[in-house]
């Protein structure tokens, strides 16, 4: 008669994850007998014949830990990637330049919950004088055929800083019809007052391609592919999720930048 707590830690062992079955299925092997295990398996699936409801049950535990774990591998990458994912030296700020707080946005003009999320950053852009945007052009939306629209647009959003009018091109991409196209975008550019023969002249400098290839490949390294997607502090904020959430993380973000000096004083003995 095989032991309760063997049978127990196999239950326990259906639950873990993946990375660490392997390493679980060795000592399995070890601890338990041929006999043991056939009986085990019998009465585990008899169990879950039984009981099929636990099944969704364990699949979400499965799942709620493997987003445990990006999050926490995203935040590493976060750390690791500081200095590109804020600055950069090439990407657009704005707001306070010295602010406590960065919101690095990935974003894409053609993206309909990126037009939804930008409202929500001018929003907090007004109300929170430490806060600082860095806006990281991400054109993930052009469709292979077709004119990219999302290319052009990021392009010419990073040539209208130029000419001292990011903002106000970025508001009328994010409002201009879509699929955008470059006479769409080019009509826009116009509206809000830019010399289109030196946008069109600075859209082709090579810093801008570099800039835009090397979001691409830091968005990979972040684990990031949708947007909007906000690096707040350390965190990652996937989607458009509003006002309220975005301020949240913020307010967090400062509360655990305080709670660490704060530590470091004591630590070393300062008042």
């Amino acid at each position: 008669m095989f032991r309760i707590q063997k049978f127990t830690a196999l239950i326990v062992l259906c639950l873990l994850p993946a990375a660490a079955v392997a390493s679980a299925q060795e000592t399995r092997d070890e601890t338990f007998t041929d006999a043991e295990k056939a009986a085990i398996g019998e009465l585990v699936r008899a169990y879950i014949l039984e009981n099929p409801q636990i099944l969704p049950e364990a699949i979400g535990i499965l799942q709620a830990r493997e987003q445990e774990a990006q999050q926490v591998a995203m935040r590493e990458a976060v750390r690791a990637n500081r200095a590109r994912i804020e600055r950069d030296g090439v990407s657009v700020t704005m707001g306070n330049l010295n602010g406590d707080v960065t919101i690095a946005e990935f974003y894409d003009y053609q993206c309909p919950y990126c037009r939804r999320g930008h409202k929500d950053v001018l929003r907090l852009l007004a109300e929170d004088p430490n806060l600082r945007v860095v806006y990281k052009q991400f054109p993930v939306k052009d469709v292979p055929g077709e004119e990219p629209g999302s290319l052009i647009a990021a392009r010419m959003a990073m040539a209208s800083a130029v000419q001292g009018k990011f903002m106000e091109f970025h508001e009328a991409a994010m409002a201009a019809p879509m699929p955008l196209s470059e006479a769409s975008l080019f009509e826009a550019a116009r509206s809000v007052g830019l010399d289109t023969e030196q946008l069109a002249a600075d859209m082709k400098d090579g810093r801008i391609t570099d800039s835009i290839r090397a979001n691409m490949f830091l968005a990979r390294e972040l684990g990031i592919n949708g947007t909007p997607t906000y690096v707040i502090g350390d965190e990652v904020v996937v989607g458009a999720r509003g006002y309220e959430a975005l301020k949240e993380v913020i307010a967090n973000t400062r509360a655990a930048r305080a709670a660490e000096a704060a530590e470091a004083a004591e630590n070393s003995g300062s008042p």
